[in-house]
Order: structure tokens, then C-alpha cells, then sequence
């Protein structure tokens, strides 16, 4: 060096994808705890996942990268991470009786067994 030098480093996060799957009838509602929403997160960012299942589903457990069965969860990006949410259909007994003389025949209308 000959001379005085002045240098300036600049900085970036890293950006991390959070893909998720869903298995069965419901949607995740993704929120995210402390950065600004992007499609790839900053690196540090806590995202919050709440798992919304439809009418005549339940929640039943985030796999993968996030493994709970809480309802929200959140998950730490410090890297790609992969969530697979599931649900299951509910399934309801139903009870028959009859009084007096007959028969009652059931038929599925609707729906799967």
C-alpha cells in the first residue's frame, strides 16, 4: 500500500426456500415472527405455520424439517427446509335402530369409506 485506503464490506442475509406438501383436505397459514415475507426467507427467520383443516378434517402433524404435532408451530430458517403438514378426514358412527317391524337399508351418499 502507498497510500491511505478506505474499504466498505456490504453484507446480505442468505435466503432459504420453506417448501411445504399437504396431505389431505386443509391449507398452513404461514406467518412470518421476525423478518419481512418473501418467498425465500432471510437466514434467522422464525416463521410461524398454522395448519387450517377443512370442514370434516383434523390436524394431525407437521413431518419433515418440522416435526410436531403442535397447532401453530414455528420453524427456524438457517436453511432450505421442507414441511409436509398432514390431515385425515374424520370418520362418524352412526347408530340405527328400529322400532317395530322393517328394516332400515343404508346407503352412502356421499363420501368415501
Amino acid at each position: 500500500m502507498n497510500a491511505k485506503k478506505s474499504i466498505t464490506a456490504n453484507f446480505e442475509k442468505r435466503k432459504y426456500p420453506l417448501s411445504l406438501t399437504i396431505l389431505g383436505d386443509g391449507t398452513v397459514a404461514e406467518e412470518v415472527l421476525t423478518s419481512l415475507k418473501s418467498t425465500d426467507y432471510s437466514s434467522g427467520t422464525i416463521v410461524k405455520l398454522t395448519a387450517k383443516p377443512n370442514v370434516g378434517s383434523s390436524f394431525i402433524n407437521f413431518s419433515g424439517d418440522l416435526v410436531s404435532t403442535e397447532n401453530p408451530a414455528q420453524i427456524s430458517i438457517n436453511g432450505a427446509k421442507n414441511v409436509t403438514v398432514t390431515f385425515k378426514k374424520n370418520f362418524y358412527s352412526v347408530k340405527l335402530n328400529t322400532v317395530g317391524e322393517g328394516k332400515i337399508v343404508k346407503t352412502l351418499v356421499s363420501g368415501t369409506i
